[in-house]
């Protein structure tokens, strides 16, 4: 045993650096290992995230067709639905709002026959910016009017 003490003296001496070198070797085979089987990983999972990008792109590149003509019918019976229902509530609120819409023929006489059963305008007349469908004098006769009238509405507005 002592014959073996001698013999590894030498080698003890160095001790520290030979386990720091197997620790250094140990260290680079185990990132080494790590990093061949990461790098793998990843190349693997970058394959079938793009492989599903190019799926979902397909699919984004059919979405004007991908709705089937069952679902297009069940969409167009649902809006036109949706249409008279918002037609209704708004005929209900113009005749709810229609007694409101009167004109004060103490100050305006007959200028108001002009106007009678004329609302909404655009259900009697198209527009054609060349088409003047007013007289020049029934327009001064609303301008008088409405500034003198125009200061009361909007202090009942609260404007």
């Amino acid at each position: 045993m002592d014959k073996l003490k001698q013999q590894l003296d030498p080698v003890l001496k160095f001790a520290f650096w030979i386990g720091s070198i197997l620790v250094l070797i140990g260290a680079v085979a185990v990132w080494y290992l790590s990093t061949t089987d990461l790098d793998a990983k990843r190349t693997t999972n970058t394959g079938k995230i793009n492989n599903q990008i190019s799926q979902i792109s397909s699919i984004r590149g059919e979405m004007d067709t991908h709705p089937n003509e069952r679902s297009h019918s069940r969409m167009d019976e649902l809006i036109a639905s949706r249409q008279s229902e918002v037609l209704s509530s708004w005929k209900k609120l113009y005749e709810r709002q229609q007694p409101l819409f009167t004109w004060s023929r103490d100050k305006l006489g007959d200028f108001v026959d002009n106007y009678v059963g004329k609302m909404p305008i655009e259900v009697h007349y198209e527009f054609s910016p060349t088409e003047d469908p007013l007289a020049e004098t029934t327009r001064q006769i609303y301008a008088s009017y409405i500034k003198n009238v125009l200061p009361d509405i909007a202090e009942i507005a609260k404007a």
